[in-house]
């Protein structure tokens, strides 16, 4: 008698083990089944509410990133039209003839219209894809690479009126990361050391290797970025 009445109990339990399976896989089209015992219809009916509730939760929620997306997208695509009267102003300024502080500021100008253009380009292909922004390892020659970082961090230095002091080392080496997401921290930790350095200060900023990280740190402000990107 008992095992026929366990066989029985199985029978019965299936819908309940096949709807928290499906559930637990996130498979949601799916019909709750029923049974002949009372008490594991109550159960299976509080899961079939569940699983509607949470469909109906999910595909608002999905509608909501969809349209953020194309707000993204459309929004990235309206930057390019004054990114675009900005470079073509800045590359008939430089065809004229300017002294040597005239084109450190149109190069600048430049630099940052470029940046733009790249940080416009990944906000279209973050709209565009799922699963969000991908990262792009590559090798990268750190002093070549903080050299650039040097030169946006000293059009910042001059428009705050600081005094920019970037120290790399001579023997770096290479370091494989995201060259667009490094760049993006780095930046953030000098805007800020910005925020809280007064007209007429100084802004040090140094950049190193030291096991297996590369060290970013700048003063004033003592703030010191960890980066976990593997060096070579």
């Amino acid at each position: 008698m008992t095992l026929r009445y366990s066989k029985k109990l199985k029978v019965q339990l299936a819908p309940l083990t096949m709807a928290t399976e499906q559930i637990q896989y996130q498979n949601l089209d799916f019909e709750v089944g029923s049974s002949e015992i009372s008490e594991y219809n109550a159960v299976l009916y509080s899961i079939s509410k569940m699983k509607d509730s949470l469909k109906s939760s999910l595909e608002q929620q999905w509608k909501i990133e969809q349209l953020q997306r194309e707000q993204i997208a459309a929004l990235s695509h309206d930057f390019k039209t004054p990114l675009t009267v900005i470079q073509g102003n800045i590359d008939l300024i430089s065809e004229t003839k300017l002294d040597d502080e005239q084109q450190l500021y149109a190069k600048y100008i430049t630099e940052s219209s470029e940046q733009m253009q790249l940080y416009i380009r990944t906000l279209i292909d973050i709209s565009q894809t799922v699963t969000g922004y991908q990262l792009h390892l590559e090798d990268i020659d750190l002093i070549k690479y903080m050299k650039r970082i040097e030169s946006q961090a000293n059009s910042l230095c001059i428009i705050n009126g600081i005094c920019l002091h970037m120290e790399i080392g001579t023997s770096e080496g290479y370091f494989k990361a995201d060259k667009l997401l490094l760049e993006r921290a780095i930046m953030n930790v000098i805007h800020n050391a910005l925020d809280y350095s007064t007209q007429g200060g100084n802004l040090y900023v140094t950049a190193q290797k030291a096991d297996g990280f590369l060290k970013n740190r700048t003063a004033k402000g003592r703030k010191r970025l960890r980066m976990g990107t593997t060096l070579k």
